[in-house]
Order: structure tokens, then sequence, then C-alpha cells
């Protein structure tokens, strides 16, 4: 489940006349580019259906994942076993903004899945603009900072904590630039955003 950066439009290797309990699937994304092509085989390789646009769920249109400078796509998908494919009771897209990728809701059967309690999930690691790094300045600051810990003194969590923030403070930053978080970004753009995402 996540950002796959892959375009993948309608393909599927499931279609509902395969399988009596997987519908077939559609996609408001129109794009198929080389990394979903690649998606497509994983899956075919390793038996995953896509839940996206599958018309079991509510995202029965295929909804956009994400909200770019140049438009809308479907980038973000969530990948399931087809031996567990029983447990998933939902699937949606839920058009939120406040990052240009919107929540995916995935919903299980209780009946058999039970989540364990207290899951501390871990933050999921800043994206940096490789391109702004100068590499030697870049792996010599990494380099210096690492050694300066004392990875045997932290667990496991501390120790990942670390190595992120070692590498967030060494790497070059572009200021942020989300177009929601813009001047002209205000209610009225919002709604028609929203409304745009229905179609």
């Amino acid at each position: 489940m996540g950002d796959f950066n892959a375009r993948i439009a309608n393909l599927d290797i499931f279609h509902s006349d395969d399988y009596g309990f997987i519908e077939s699937r559609v996609s408001k994304d129109i794009v198929a580019n080389s990394r979903g092509k690649k998606l497509i085989e994983f899956c075919a390789d390793f038996d995953l259906v896509i839940l996206n646009g599958r018309k079991n769920f509510s995202d029965s249109a295929g909804n956009f994942t994400f909200i770019g400078d140049i438009g809308f796509s479907v980038v973000d998908y969530v990948l399931v076993s087809r031996n567990l494919f029983y447990l998933i009771t939902d699937f949606k897209i839920e058009p939120q903004l406040g990052s240009d990728h919107f929540p995916i809701l995935v919903k299980f059967t209780d009946s058999f899945f039970r989540p364990p309690v207290n899951i501390a999930l871990m933050p999921l690691i800043p994206k940096l603009n490789w391109n702004l790094q100068d590499v030697d300045i870049y792996l010599n600051s990494v380099c210096n900072k690492f050694r300066d810990i004392n990875f045997d003194s932290l667990d496991i969590n501390c120790a990942v904590n670390t190595v992120i923030e070692s590498i967030v403070n060494v790497a070059v930053k572009n200021p942020n630039c989300n177009f929601y978080e813009q001047s002209w970004f205000d209610a009225v753009v919002l709604d028609l955003v929203k409304c745009i995402i229905k179609l």
C-alpha cells in the first residue's frame, strides 16, 4: 500500500470473468506509463489484486489519488494477495486536501482479522530532492554525522529515527511549494477541486 509512482490506467490481471468474486476494475486516470506496466507485471508474478477502481468496493469509479501541478492521476495503490481478497470489505479514496496525495481507506472483515493493539507506526521518511545535493558534500556530511552516533546504545526505533534525522539535517531542502498552500488557494478553489475530484 502506498505511492508507487506508477500509472496503470485501467490495466489489470484479473477480470470479472476470471473469478466470480473479483470484479473488473476501472480508473479515471487514462494514462499507463512504463512504471505502471512493471507494476502490472509485478502483480502477475505474485498473484496480487489491485483494489483501486474495483467494482467490489466504494472506489468503483477508480478515483484519483494524487493532485499536482500537472493535474490529477492515480499513483497510490493497495495490492493484496488473491487468497486474502475475501478479507477486504471496502476500499475508497478520501478526497481531502492537506497533502498532494489523498488518504486511502481499506476496511477488513472482523471475522478473521484482528489487528494488533498499540501499533506504533513509524513516520514516513521525508522526500528529498536529490538534484539539489552535491554528492561528495552530502556523503561526507552524512558519514560525519554517523561517526558521532553510538548505535550500540540505541534500540531499533531510536537508531532508525536518528538515521532519518541525520539524513534530513544534512540535506539541502527545497522550499515547500505545494499549490494548495499558496495565498490564492482559498475556500472557493478548494470547493472547485472537490467538485473536480468527484467527476
